[in-house]
């Protein structure tokens, strides 16, 4: 067969540049487009060009020339000879024959017309040129092939077409004749890598090649990064394990984080489903080579022995596509409790919990929300109903499951404490499961009037089991200097232990984010990010502010709990711990980047660690893929269904910290309040 597609790169060009003054348009000819607005918001995507088959040859036998196949058209004069791919990639990073018009002879490794406008050639075994510096693979850019002939991978294939650097990949264009030669060809011998790969002249000498690639002496790959699974279909592989954050291992310092981003670039690779579809209806990437579902999870921490596929260069990253699930092992299984010998069967729990936006305003426009102080914002997470019973059934579960019964929460919606609060529908939720009977703190002002907890549209909060504790007084919360803006107001609150009446304060923080900038606090480049001097001060104001005592409550035990928004070696914490705090968790509790560390913490006064009898991070979100949450936009109403179950994983991007505390095990003396923590 033959055929001479009609797509040229004038019409990538045409796309690329379309309104050039309102936006920008990342685009690469085999890519989706996707439109946004200031904020990045995704308000509409054109997702392909057309696809379609013509099927015009009849069947051959292996080996054989299709019967049907013209001399193209007669026009063979007309076209430049065959040459290898590997004459045409070249050695150097970028290919010396772009513009230049080209026929080559290969074998199709890959079939992604539908998914990336195109396909892959690779040379026959026996046409390897035996040059490591020269690639002996290529794609071809076949935007429309609704007038190509069927063709498959295993087929050879002559075509004519003009090379190509788009994007730093060397790509044919223009495609003007099409030959399948031959069907049912053996495909070329898998090109074996491993990582760490430091050298990028390594890769760019196998791009668009067929490659298994392993880990540091040939051991499996770790799943480091699911954020954008079901999004785009990707996941982030790495050699070593998962990735870590550079603080929370390293004191933070401008050269070794540098480093750091250098050695961990050289130690991963992206997994793609072979498709610039946004929001793939069949995630192709779960647990042994099925697609991901609720019960079928992909977790930080799986394994692949190798990632198999075309090696390809997109996006400016590196990427094995495979239109083919893979057999991930699950390394890191689900955690259905918590760790209860690592609590050593505490006679008491307090968990920190990041709830992730629960607002029960649902986020639509003209939505507002109150705080006690009056100041208006408009409502995060849930934009509909059916969401806000999704996100609540998970965080119900979580907080049950989690076996604790005092809970600090971070992202509450701070729309007070009345019947209509998100805290108290939180609560209400709770107690309708059955079980044990929760409630939560209002924090009051010694007249008995509600104390606003800060102007910000979140705000921390706790709830607590009623059986287990008892409130002691009033809490207490500090809305000036450092806690003024930028970092949320901290909430102090003794309790008494029911079981052996001895009492303990809980600290629930949340200090200001890595995002965006305030105070011009930009990152300085070593690891700490944005804001760092705000954290700093926080963490530094949090502990003067406890040692005045403001529960009143004369006793020395105090935890301090939250998401600090700081990794266990940064500034902020060090300083707590320079104030004589010790820091409990050892484990991660977040991913960002694909790189794992904890923002959450747990740290005690001296008086109160000898009453910590263990320490757990529970794993239910962080390892968890995104699309599993309760959300529902960019799902099928299938998707919807099949993505979703009300169990507690993926009901946060942060996991719980659960600490196990034992009061009676305080020392029988009086502890009297002693200014300054130590």
């Amino acid at each position: 067969m033959t055929a001479s597609p009609a797509a040229t790169t004038a019409d990538r060009n045409v796309l690329d540049r379309s309104d050039d003054t309102s936006g920008v348009i990342n685009h690469n000819g085999n890519d989706a487009i996707v439109l946004t607005n200031a904020e990045g918001n995704t308000q509409d995507t054109v997702d392909g060009l057309g696809t379609g088959n013509a099927d015009t040859s009849a069947d051959a036998a292996p080996g054989e020339t299709p019967p049907d196949t013209p001399d193209n058209n007669g026009d063979d004069m007309d076209l430049p000879p065959v040459e290898l791919i590997s004459t045409i990639q070249g050695s150097t990073m970028s290919s010396e024959r772009v513009g230049d018009e080209v026929s080559v002879e290969a074998i199709v490794t890959l079939d992604a017309r539908d998914g990336l406008d195109g396909f892959f050639l690779q040379e026959e075994d026996a046409d390897n040129d035996g040059d490591d510096t020269t690639s002996e693979g290529i794609f071809v850019y076949l935007p429309d092939d609704s007038s190509v002939a069927d063709f498959t991978v295993g087929d050879r294939m002559r075509l004519t077409g003009t090379v190509e650097q788009y994007q730093g990949k060397t790509e044919l264009t223009d495609v003007r004749s099409l030959d399948v030669t031959a069907r049912d060809q053996p495909l070329p011998t898998l090109t074996e890598l491993d990582l760490p790969i430091e050298d990028k002249s390594t890769l760019s000498a196998r791009e668009s090649m067929l490659v298994r690639i392993t880990g540091e002496d040939g051991t499996p790959l770790a799943v480091t990064d699911t954020h954008e699974l079901g999004r785009y279909g990707t996941t982030t592989l790495s050699s070593g394990g998962r990735l870590a954050q550079y603080t929370e291992i390293n004191a933070p310092d401008q050269a070794g984080y540098q480093q750091w981003l250098d050695q961990i670039e050289s130690r991963s690779i992206l997994l793609d489903d072979a498709s610039n579809a946004q929001n793939p209806e069949r995630i192709l990437f779960g647990r042994g080579g099925e697609p991901l579902s609720a019960d079928n999870t992909l977790r930080g921490g799986d394994t692949l022995a190798s990632a198999t596929g075309v090696l390809d260069f997109a996006h400016q990253q590196w990427r094995v596509q495979s239109d083919q699930g893979l057999d991930f092992q699950p390394a890191n299984p689900r955690p259905e409790q918590p760790d209860a010998q690592a609590l050593e069967d505490a006679p008491l729990k307090v968990a920190s919990f990041n709830v992730l936006n629960y607002f029960e305003t649902l986020d639509r426009s003209g939505h507002q929300i109150t705080t006690p102080e009056g100041t208006e914002h408009s409502p995060r997470g849930a934009n509909s109903e059916q969401e806000l019973a999704r996100q609540q059934d998970k965080l119900v579960s979580a907080i049950i499951d989690s076996d604790a019964d005092i809970v600090g929460l971070m992202e509450l919606a701070n729309d007070g404490y009345g019947d209509d609060s998100s805290i108290a529908g939180l609560v209400e939720a709770l107690n309708a499961r059955g079980g044990a009977q929760w409630d939560y703190i209002t924090p009051r002002d010694d007249s008995g009037n509600v104390v606003s907890p800060g102007s910000d549209a979140i705000a921390v909060g706790l709830i607590y089991q009623g059986d287990s504790v008892t409130p002691a007084g009033n809490a207490a919360v500090n809305t000036s200097g450092a806690f003024a803006t930028g970092n949320r107001t901290p909430m102090l609150q003794t309790f008494q232990d029911n079981g052996s009446g001895e009492t303990f304060s809980i600290a629930v923080n949340h200090f200001k984010s890595k995002g965006s900038v305030i105070n011009g606090e930009e990152a300085t480049g070593d690891g700490q990010g944005n804001n760092n001097p705000t954290r700093v001060e926080a963490a530094k104001q949090l502990s003067a502010w406890i040692g005045t005592d403001p529960t009143g409550s004369g006793d020395s035990d105090v935890l301090i709990i939250g998401d600090l928004n700081s990794y266990a070696m940064e500034d902020p914490i060090t300083t707590l711990q320079n104030e004589g705090y010790t820091l409990l968790d050892k484990d991660y509790s977040y991913s960002h980047d694909g790189q794992w560390g904890s923002l959450d913490h747990a740290l005690a006064s001296e008086s109160m660690s000898d009453q910590v009898t263990g320490v757990t991070t529970w794993h239910i979100n962080a390892d968890e893929p995104t699309v599993l949450d309760y959300n529902t936009e960019y799902k099928s109403s299938e998707q919807v269904n099949a993505l979703y179950s009300d169990g507690p994983f993926r009901a946060s991007d942060h996991d719980p910290i659960i600490i196990g505390i034992d009061p009676s095990s305080k020392a029988q003396q009086s502890a009297g309040f002693q200014g300054r923590l130590k």
